[in-house]
């Protein structure tokens, strides 16, 4: 119970630089994470693409 308003009182005064914060953090993050995205459907359509790609040359080979 002491904690919460503590909390709450240290929260306010920092809310504006946290906000400034926040957005470049998430800015950062959503960056990253499309960057991550990107990376992974990138890399993973590459495999089975491939994958099928074999397959299918395999399948009209015989």
């Amino acid at each position: 119970n002491s904690h919460r308003p503590q909390v709450q009182f240290v929260t306010q005064p920092n809310i504006h630089v946290y906000n400034e914060s926040t957005k470049l953090m998430i800015e950062k993050h959503n960056n990253a994470l499309l960057f991550n995205r990107r990376r992974s459907k990138s890399a993973l359509p590459v495999l089975p693409s491939k994958q099928s790609s074999l397959s299918s040359s395999s399948s009209s080979s015989p």
